[in-house]
């Protein structure tokens, strides 16, 4: 299988985390810059340094084991950050093609509710205008979905496949209540499920 990495040097305008505000456990997570096109392998990557050998359909993710929040700091912003590494065959993106949005869940480790959003590129400017697929282009591209139907779980591990790191916010795509408590996190897209983890977050009084 080939494995292609993508590493793009555009970047958003990232405001520096205020470490009065937020502090997060372990502190090198404040050294991490956040952001939909920050796509940087670092240190707390999920398979950091070996992620050139992740070759096979997987998500994996890593974040804090605690958040200090103080909400009496003026520039006060809630940030969970979410250092994300995947790798999706051509074959699997195209068998789960209804399933292709990359999604991150949030939810309360006490509680049954899951809070959900798409972890898209949001524009500060003008949204760039998107070449429609030609009628032969979109008749081609119905075909290989349809192909990709009959592939067992085993043939989706053959073919090239794309893989790219994430670091992000997560409350920037899921609006959610947040107190103090235990928070569970995952990564879903293309019919494949990240490893769950655990955050505490204990908001200062």
């Amino acid at each position: 299988m080939v494995v292609a990495q993508y590493s793009f040097s555009q970047t958003q305008k990232i405001k520096k985390i205020n470490m009065k505000a937020v502090q997060f456990i372990p502190k090198a997570f404040h050294d991490v810059k956040l952001g939909y096109e920050q796509d940087v392998i670092h240190a707390l990557t999920p398979h950091y340094p070996e992620t050139e050998y992740v070759m096979k359909n997987e998500i994996a993710i890593n974040i804090p084991q605690k958040i200090i929040f103080n909400p009496k700091e003026d520039d006060f912003t809630p940030i969970i950050p979410v250092c994300g590494f995947f790798v999706i065959t051509s074959r699997r993106g195209l068998k789960f093609i209804d399933k292709i949005a990359l999604l991150i869940h949030i939810k309360k480790a006490d509680e049954e509710e899951w809070f959900s959003g798409e972890i898209i590129e949001d524009y500060e400017d003008e949204i760039p205008d998107i070449p429609e697929w030609t009628e032969k282009e979109e008749e081609e591209r119905q075909q290989r979905i349809k192909e990709a139907q009959k592939y067992t779980l085993e043939e989706l591990e053959d073919g090239t496949a794309a893989a790219l790191a994430i670091n992000i916010n997560a409350l920037k795509y899921v609006k959610m209540p947040i107190t103090s408590g235990f928070y569970d996190i995952y990564i879903s897209k293309s019919g494949l499920e990240s490893n769950r983890m655990q955050v505490e977050i204990v908001f200062e009084k």
